[in-house]
């Protein structure tokens, strides 16, 4: 999982396939049909967790500095 974090309410996140395929939520749409997953509850509770810990700082950049999450493999590309 890439993150960059602007402001408390602009969080960008690019999904690896593993963080996708371990999401609950993504599940749950997924056997729903599909469709377009707008936030997922517990990935936001984390990304929280991340910046209150100092982990992901809040990015000035237009170019964002992506930081990998704690524990996520690097993408297979």
């Amino acid at each position: 999982m890439d993150v960059a974090k602007y402001s408390p309410a602009h969080t960008s996140v690019q999904w690896t396939a593993e963080a996708a395929r371990t999401c609950r939520e993504k599940a749950e749409l997924a056997r729903a049909g599909g469709g377009y997953l707008l936030r997922c509850t517990a990935l936001d509770a984390s990304i929280d967790e991340a910046v209150a810990r100092g982990d992901i700082e809040m990015s000035l950049r237009s170019d964002p500095s992506v930081i990998r999450l704690p524990g996520d493999p690097a993408p297979s590309r």
